[in-house]
């Protein structure tokens, strides 16, 4: 099924990835960090594990924002003729841009740590770049898929 030549599926699929590779940078790689620097005083309590533990509403938030940022960049790279993974990752790399001189605002605003906005920007720059090489190749027949 597709929605504004968007395939539903394509978007459950590299939805899917989103959420995995987000699983592994916000956990493993780099979960201690966004702890310390997303929540300084909660890490410091007797109650920290309750306090930070998160709510179903959280990964429902977190699945629809990743769900809705995948079928627009597929829908932007179909815009952008993106037909190689360059041209792809090239096409996320300018509208990972854009996303940057946005969140700066709201993390100067809200007084938020440089680092984290460093850790967040940098997961988006990530997860842009492999959600449009995914999204590009699932377009393509094998024999066509082009890197460069």
């Amino acid at each position: 099924m597709k929605v504004m030549g968007v395939s539903i599926l394509h978007v459950l699929g590299v939805t899917l990835s989103h959420q995995v590779t987000g699983a592994l940078w916000y956990g493993p790689l780099f979960g201690e960090t966004f702890i310390r620097l997303a929540y300084p005083l909660a890490t410091k309590g007797k109650d920290k594990d309750k306090d930070l533990q998160p709510t179903p509403m959280h990964f429902v938030y977190t699945i629809i924002g990743a769900a809705l940022m995948v079928f627009s960049l597929e829908f932007v790279l179909q815009m952008a003729g993106a037909k190689t993974i360059g041209d792809a990752v090239a096409t996320a790399l300018m509208l990972w841009v854009l996303q940057v001189g946005t969140a700066m605002v709201h993390h100067k605003w809200e007084s938020r740590p440089l680092g984290l906005l460093v850790l967040h920007e940098s997961f988006h720059l990530v997860q842009m770049s492999i959600n449009a090489a995914l999204l590009t190749v699932s377009r393509a027949p094998l024999r066509d898929i082009v890197l460069f």
